[in-house]
C-alpha cells in the first residue's frame, strides 16, 4: 500500500484512503483488497454537520474480473485528515484466517453458463448477475436473476440461484417478487 492514497469527492474534496485500505485489509488481505474491491467516490459521502468536525464516509464494492458490482460491500468513516473512525469490515469474511472461502474461482461468464446448464428460465430480459457475501451459507455467492413477469403497476417476480463463486455448486434458489 502506498503511503498517502487520495481520491477527489464530490468533485472538490480530497479523502485520504490509506488508513480505510489497511483496516480492509486485516481482514481481507491485501491481495484480496486489490483484486476484488473497488474504492467508489461517486457511492461516499461528506457529512459536514458532525459535531466534532466532518466526517466522510468512504465506500468500497466487490470486483470480480471487468464486472463492478453497485451494491456496498463495506464502508468506512474517516476525519477531514483521513483518520480513520471506523471500520465496518464485518460483511467480510475473514480471508486472512479463512482463505479459502475467498479464492474466488467462478466469474460472472461461468456463473451465466451453470444457471444456463441448470434450466433457469429466460426471461422477459437478460439476467442480472451479483456478486455477494451470503451471510447464511458464509460463501461467496453469484446471484443470478431472471424476471418471469412484469405487471403494468411496475411489480416484479421471477427466479434466481445462488451460486458458490468458489466451486460453482449451485447453494439455493427459488422464487423472488418485487413491488414497484
Amino acid at each position: 500500500m502506498g503511503a498517502f492514497a487520495a481520491f477527489l469527492l464530490a468533485g472538490t474534496i480530497f479523502a485520504p484512503i490509506a488508513e480505510s485500505e489497511k483496516a480492509i485489509a486485516q481482514r481481507v488481505g491485501e491481495t484480496f483488497l486489490r483484486n476484488h474491491l473497488v474504492f467508489r467516490p461517486d457511492l461516499s459521502w461528506l457529512d459536514p454537520e458532525e459535531p466534532e468536525g466532518p466526517r466522510r464516509t468512504l465506500v468500497w464494492v466487490f470486483r470480480m474480473g471487468e464486472k463492478q458490482m453497485t451494491e456496498p460491500a463495506v464502508s468506512t468513516v474517516v476525519d477531514a485528515s483521513g483518520r480513520l473512525l471506523r471500520a465496518d469490515v464485518s460483511a467480510l469474511p475473514d480471508c486472512k484466517a479463512t482463505p479459502e472461502l475467498c479464492a474466488l474461482a467462478v466469474d460472472e461468464a461461468e456463473a451465466l453458463l451453470i444457471a444456463r446448464l441448470d434450466h433457469l428460465e429466460p426471461g422477459l430480459e437478460p439476467w442480472s448477475t451479483s456478486l455477494q457475501f451470503n451471510h447464511g451459507y458464509q460463501r461467496f455467492v453469484w446471484a443470478v436473476s431472471t424476471v418471469l413477469a412484469r405487471n403494468r403497476d411496475g411489480e416484479e417476480e421471477g427466479k434466481m440461484l445462488q451460486i458458490d463463486a468458489v466451486t460453482g455448486k449451485i447453494l439455493g434458489g427459488g422464487d423472488w417478487f418485487a413491488a414497484s
